[in-house]
């Protein structure tokens, strides 16, 4: 039988849901200095502080290689940046090291990377080069990407010239002339509230702009959305305004901003492109002298629309010396799969599996004189799920969806042992009932996998089932 959740059970879904928690191009930027939006005509980017952040922390393993006078290269422990030193750059042996670290930079994409010593400088420039994905310049243009690194006080600095970028291998490269902490950014891009969106769900877009300082054409300065009049011709899919089977997407308000909503019905996980076009130019200067102008550029933002999908979701509980004697490890758990078709969530009974709870070892210790355990098997535990009901909940701007499943469960029994106790003799504890666990799950509705630590040891995953 399949359960469907019904609006009596609407008071008790709340309280649960309460208590769960092909061609290669060189190109550079020349940096626009253009003034933020400003209806009164007096502002500019003097008047805007720079961009100042703390130092990222370390992440992963520290790449460290001795580079001297005839050169060398250095590729990041994650493959990411790689850096080639070229013959005379350096005058002696150098131990040159990667380091990444967790991004700072308002303008990052990524991780940033520290290059060590810092401060080392070349006689000849180094190149950097950046490995960049589809999901990296989704919402901007790679012609636009740039790097910036964080300075002494904290302030982070556009690298604009000297640019190399290869949209076929999708690396872009840029000369540097001495070590600190870079990341990669985006010159322009469109930023959604949710990128990932079910039925009839909104997403606010806004086309930001990254700028450099009117007094240093070189210090960052914080994002700045564009005026109305800098953009037009919204459009999904290559339809203006939209489609009813792509969705919908109209310009509301000032600063750029666009509110795109997904159709009514999604019949499977697919995704659509929106569209905007920027009328103010992007001068990009080609290695070397080569000027290219975009103007009335179409910049695109692929977002995913989640339809009828399915889920297997593995609920786990472990827990170790239960026994009170030795570290034994109890576990149990139990898996569902839960379907959602336009927004409505199906929970069939038959493909909810509970699995016997298990001890390992389940015998440990002197069986005779002590001190040793014997755990006595059941077949329900902790865990032990009968039916399920499940409901999407309804979802505001900017929140992604979420699926609520409340559990009902039976039979459930505390973890039952025989101790061996030299001093108390034998004797058993345990197996008394117990509330079922847990009373029900939350999840996003998302095609991705999600995992969910209630405590250590309990928790839950969901996992889309393709």
């Amino acid at each position: 039988m399949h359960r469907h959740f019904s609006p009596k059970r609407f008071c008790l879904l709340l309280m649960i849901v309460g208590s769960l928690s092909g061609c290669k191009k060189a190109i550079s930027i020349i940096t626009n200095n253009l003034p933020p939006p400003d209806t009164t005509g007096t502002n500019t980017t003097d008047t805007i502080p720079p961009a100042v952040t703390p130092v990222g922390t370390p992440i992963g393993n520290k790449v460290t290689k001795t580079i001297g006078a005839g050169g060398g290269s250095l590729t990041s422990d994650d493959g990411r940046v790689q850096l080639t030193i070229p013959p005379g750059a350096l005058s002696a042996n150098t131990d040159i090291s990667i380091q990444a670290v967790t991004n700072n930079c308002p303008a990052g994409i990524g991780v940033a990377y520290n290059f060590l010593p810092n401060g080392t400088k070349f006689s000849t420039p180094a190149s950097l080069t950046f490995n960049y994905t589809d999901s990296d310049v989704n919402g901007t243009d790679p012609l636009l990407l740039f790097t910036a690194f964080q300075d002494s006080i904290g302030q982070w600095e556009v690298i604009d010239s000297d640019k190399e970028v290869d949209s076929v291998g999708k690396t872009v490269s840029f000369d540097i002339s001495h070590f600190t902490i870079m990341s990669l950014g985006p010159g322009v891009y469109i930023s959604p509230t949710l990128s990932e969106l079910s039925a009839n769900q909104e997403s606010s877009l806004k086309v930001n702009r990254w700028l450099a300082s009117k007094k240093n054409s070189t210090i960052l300065v914080p994002a700045q959305p564009y005026t109305v009049s800098q953009v037009s011709d919204w459009a999904v899919n290559g339809v203006l305004g939209g489609s009813v089977e792509d969705g919908t997407i109209i310009a509301d308000g000032p600063g750029a901003l666009a509110t795109y909503t997904a159709p009514e019905s999604i019949d499977q996980n697919r995704t659509v492109q929106v569209s905007v076009k920027v009328n103010e130019p992007q001068t990009i200067r080609q290695r070397p002298g080569k000027v290219i102008v975009f103007q009335d550029h179409i910049y695109n933002l692929t977002l995913k629309l989640i339809g009828n999908i399915s889920f297997q979701v593995d609920i786990y509980l472990t827990q170790t010396g239960l026994s009170g004697i030795l570290p034994d490890v109890y576990h149990d758990a139990a898996s569902m799969v839960v379907n959602v078709k336009n927004n409505i969530v199906d929970i069939p009974e038959a493909n909810i599996t509970n699995q016997a709870p298990t001890v390992t070892p389940s015998s440990d210790g002197d069986q005779q004189n002590g001190p040793g355990y014997t755990w006595i098997p059941d077949q329900t535990g902790y865990i032990n799920i009968e039916s399920a009901i499940g409901l999407v909940s309804p979802a505001s701007n900017g929140t992604p969806t979420q699926v609520t499943v409340i559990l009902t469960g039976g039979g459930t029994v505390e973890p039952q042992y025989t101790i061996h106790d030299p001093v108390n003799g034998t004797y058993s504890f345990g197996g008394d009932a117990s509330t079922p666990w847990p009373p029900g799950v939350v999840f996003v509705l998302r095609d991705s996998t999600q995992i969910y630590n209630i405590k250590p040891g309990w928790g839950y995953s969901v996992t889309p089932i393709h």
